[in-house]
């Protein structure tokens, strides 16, 4: 009985650690996604701050051939690393986070809400790995969505069915759509 008791006693240990390294990854992830949503707010999000933030540049056509002048948008990095825009989606003001590994442009109920989107549990037929883990998604399309300058019609989108704490992600769906995008050092240029 002795052996039985011992191995009992290891499998409830056994458990309780699981358990606890699930809470403590769990506790990890929502720090991580409070200091990513919090960050635009420490100290560098006054609209004078941003102002200086984001530069738009237009290069003039080539003289002789009349081919059309190319614009940028460069963005400089917040203290965490991460490029923060204001936008619009179908109207409503967005705040977005450049995401190069998120496959299409994703924003929450909330967000689609306030863009004109009504949607039911039986819009959310797929799902998506997030930060949180795995999420039910509505794909949708973006009539309008714009950043500075660039405006985007038509974008496809999911709505995460989970929260995002405001965020919303700029995904490949729509950086695929411009001429190009690239980092350097803390600096992210947008090309259309």
């Amino acid at each position: 009985m002795v052996i039985g008791e011992v191995r009992q006693d290891t499998e409830r240990s056994g458990g309780i650690l699981r358990w606890a390294l699930n809470r403590l990854i769990a506790v990890a992830i929502v720090g991580l996604l409070a200091a990513v949503a919090l960050g635009p707010l420490a100290g560098t999000s006054s609209h004078d701050s941003e102002a200086r933030d984001i530069t738009v540049q237009r290069a003039g056509a080539d003289a002789g051939s009349g081919a059309r002048g190319h614009r940028s948008l460069t963005v400089r990095a917040d203290g965490h690393g991460q490029f923060w825009l204001d936008g619009r989606v179908d109207g409503a003001p967005v705040r977005f986070m450049v995401d190069t590994g998120a496959s299409s442009v994703a924003l929450d109920r909330e967000t689609a809400r306030r863009a004109g989107l009504r949607l039911v549990a039986s819009d959310f037929t797929a799902r998506s790995q997030t930060a949180n883990g795995i999420a039910r998604t509505a794909p949708v399309t973006l009539r309008r969505l714009t950043v500075g300058a660039i405006t985007l019609h038509n974008v496809d989108a999911h709505v995460v069915d989970a929260p995002m704490n405001g965020i919303t992600l700029l995904g490949m769906s729509a950086l695929r759509r411009l001429e190009g995008y690239e980092v350097r050092g803390d600096r992210l240029l947008l090309r259309w």
